[in-house]
């Protein structure tokens, strides 16, 4: 008969915690490895949701049930795309098609009456225009992303309810009555308020550049950079703070010499009449803008980063 009381428990028990903590160890690390992966697809989830949103505007709002701000597939290019393509037909024979002048006329179905703005057809004609800025190289990636991200902002209460808000006036009353911007003029951001602000600057800056080079001197006419320098020191630069002005200043670096530049624009003989005509349109159309913030006291004149 086996003597249980001369068994060794210690002996035993010593024997047995080694196993159940490695079966304790390997489920936990089953766990975890579980948990990464999860979190694994849930990030790549998230990147795929923001990068869509960021760099094609168009796409994000269809895939979320929201109205189309164009009435076409999205064929916005990369910026290397936009590259290449640019390094391609400045060599080539120039193609006339004359997207300065289609997207002034996208702006001008923007106009409601005299004194009011019409917010789908304005993302609509920001989107184009960003299209267009695009093909004119990499120097205007930031320029790009920036409409984008003004897009986005001015979207955030638009979507809510595109007819209650589908004009600028009643979009921006609408963020008022809803407790938005309670410190006014400071504008809370993101906001559909800052983002027409800021939508508005950068077109009066290229409205601003545009106009310019009817007037300059043949001279002032082929140095695009001095007279791009010239309409950001009075129209964006007031608002910009030591980041910002940094970030333009490399975009003036990376700006290629104006007969490299031209081309790109695909204007041929009609360049300078398609300039004239966008710079007229949008200055027209931002005063309307302008005016509209600053009777609403949502003119925020702080400068950014």
């Amino acid at each position: 008969m086996v003597n249980f009381e001369s068994l060794n428990l210690e002996t035993m028990s010593c024997s047995l915690v080694p196993n159940a903590a490695l079966g304790i160890a390997l489920v936990s690390l089953l766990v975890i490895v579980l948990l990464l992966f999860r979190i694994n697809l849930l990030l790549k989830e998230i990147l795929k949701h923001l990068s869509l949103r960021r760099e094609h505007p168009e796409q994000f709002l269809r895939k979320h049930n929201r109205k189309s701000l164009t009435g076409h597939p999205t064929d916005v290019i990369s910026e290397g795309e936009g590259e290449e393509s640019s390094e391609t037909t400045s060599d080539a024979a120039e193609t006339v098609k004359r997207p300065l002048k289609n997207t002034a006329e996208e702006f001008e179905k923007c106009f409601l009456g005299s004194d009011d703005v019409d917010v789908q057809n304005f993302m609509q004609a920001c989107l184009e225009y960003a299209k267009v800025l695009q093909k004119l190289g990499r120097f205007t990636a930031s320029l790009v992303r920036e409409a984008h991200s003004n897009i986005s902002k001015i979207d955030q209460t638009y979507h809510m309810d595109p007819e209650r808000f589908r004009t600028m006036r009643a979009l921006l009353q609408g963020e008022l009555d809803n407790g938005r911007h309670k410190s006014a003029p400071v504008l809370d951001d993101p906001s559909s308020a800052i983002g027409l602000l800021w939508a508005r600057r950068a077109l009066t800056f290229w409205a601003t550049l545009y106009a310019a080079l009817q007037t300059e001197s043949e001279d002032s006419y082929h140095c695009f950079k001095k007279a791009a320098e010239q309409s950001y020191d009075k129209t964006l630069k007031p608002f910009n703070g030591f980041v910002s002005r940094s970030s333009f200043g490399m975009v003036l670096k990376g700006m290629p010499s104006w007969n490299k530049l031209k081309p790109r624009f695909e204007s041929g003989e009609f360049l300078l009449e398609d300039m004239e005509f966008w710079a007229q349109t949008v200055q027209k159309l931002a005063s309307i803008m302008e005016k509209i913030h600053d009777e609403l006291n949502l003119a925020d004149t702080r400068k950014s980063l």
